[in-house]
Order: C-alpha cells, then sequence, then structure tokens
C-alpha cells in the first residue's frame, strides 16, 4: 500500500533555488521561433495545494521528471474536485498564430490504488472562446505511475482534444488548477509549427524568462 509523499524538505527547496538561475520579478516565459517550453516548478504563482517534488527521501518517490523537479497536486480526493490552487503561466508571444497545447504529467493513486484516478488537472487560457477560456479538465490517457504527454482536454463526456489556442503578439496567461490528487505536473508546451513529437523532446531547454513590460 502506497503513502502520500511527505513534505518537501527545506534544506532542499533552498539549494534548488540557489541552483537555479534568478528570474526577473513578474517575469513571462518567452515565445521564440514558435515554441514555448515551460517546467511547472518554474509558476511564480503561489503553489497552494501544490507541492513541489524534488526530493528522492520522498516516501513513494516519483522520478523520471525533467528538469528540478514537478508539482504534486494534494488537494481535493484522487477521484475529482473543483479548480484549486491556479497557477498562472504568463507566456509572450512574438510570433503569432495558432498554438497546440502539449502536457507532461503523470498519475498517481497512491490512496485508491485504481488506474482512473488521480489523472487529471484543470486548463484555461485567459481570453479565449467558449471552452478553451475555462477551466477544462485535461486528462492523461495512459497507465499509472508512467509519464506520459497524452493529455488532453475532455471537451465532453468521454470526448478529448489537444487544446489549440489562437494567440496574437502579446502576452498570454495559460492557468493550470488541481483537480484531482495525486496528480503530478511536470512540462508545460506550446508550438506552432513543429510535430508533436519534436515539441515533446525530452532535450528541448526552458524558455527564457523576461520582465513583464510595463
Amino acid at each position: 500500500m502506497r503513502h502520500a509523499a511527505a513534505p518537501l524538505q527545506a534544506p532542499l527547496a533552498a539549494l534548488l533555488a540557489a541552483a537555479a538561475p534568478p528570474a526577473p520579478a513578474d517575469s513571462v516565459f518567452l515565445e521564440e521561433n514558435g515554441v514555448v517550453c515551460i517546467e511547472a516548478e518554474a509558476t511564480e504563482s503561489r503553489l497552494g495545494d501544490w507541492r513541489l517534488h524534488a526530493d528522492s527521501s520522498f516516501k513513494d518517490w516519483v522520478g523520471g521528471f525533467l528538469g528540478k523537479g514537478c508539482l504534486q497536486f494534494t488537494g481535493n480526493q484522487e477521484s475529482s474536485g473543483p479548480p484549486k490552487s491556479e497557477l498562472d503561466f504568463p507566456v509572450l508571444i512574438r510570433n503569432a498564430g495558432t498554438y497546440k497545447l502539449a502536457i507532461r504529467g503523470l498519475e498517481a493513486p497512491l490512496e485508491s490504488g485504481q488506474g482512473d484516478k488521480a489523472n487529471d488537472c484543470y486548463i484555461r487560457m485567459e481570453g479565449q472562446p467558449d471552452w478553451k477560456g475555462r477551466f477544462t479538465k485535461c486528462v492523461l490517457l495512459g497507465d499509472s505511475y508512467r509519464w506520459s504527454w497524452n493529455i488532453k482536454s475532455e471537451i465532453k463526456h468521454h470526448t478529448f482534444e489537444q487544446a489549440a489556442y489562437n494567440l496574437t503578439a502579446g502576452v498570454h496567461t495559460l492557468q493550470v488548477a488541481g483537480r484531482s490528487k495525486n496528480f503530478f505536473l511536470d512540462r508545460i508546451v506550446l508550438f506552432k509549427d513543429l510535430s508533436d513529437k519534436e515539441a515533446q523532446s525530452d532535450t528541448r531547454p526552458p524558455s527564457k524568462r523576461v520582465p513583464r513590460a510595463r
């Protein structure tokens, strides 16, 4: 029987912060060549019920994330719940166009042991029409305890679609909120001209962060 992970130890959090290059306060993720690649732990939002998962001394350690860590949602129940602990990911688009969304995540039903639990979050892009601008359930369609890019928006019951946004030049904010406890969020990519495989490359570097224009 698996148990929930222990909280991140403060010394490790300090080490991670020291190791990462300082980001400008109130910064945005810069799109270059039609791509924005974001590590989930790079959000400047208060984590709330999200927990930085980066310490291999955790019980039920989940490795295999990209970057320096990932975020584990610890609110609600593994079955479901309302949107909680919204995370903002502001992106500065320089090349307008239609951007597809790719998310890397993992379902870890540590409490229920059921493969259809702990497998989703909520996503929206501010200012977009219809379901794309509302918090919509985003579901991992795969096995438990395996990192996957096969995460899609459930636009109606058991009907899934990869989100794509028409983005003008300027700043747009993608928001992620927790839904199912023990869902893990690792990486977010918005991409315009690449194939899914190219966008999801593990070797793709995170996008630069620049100060928000005033």
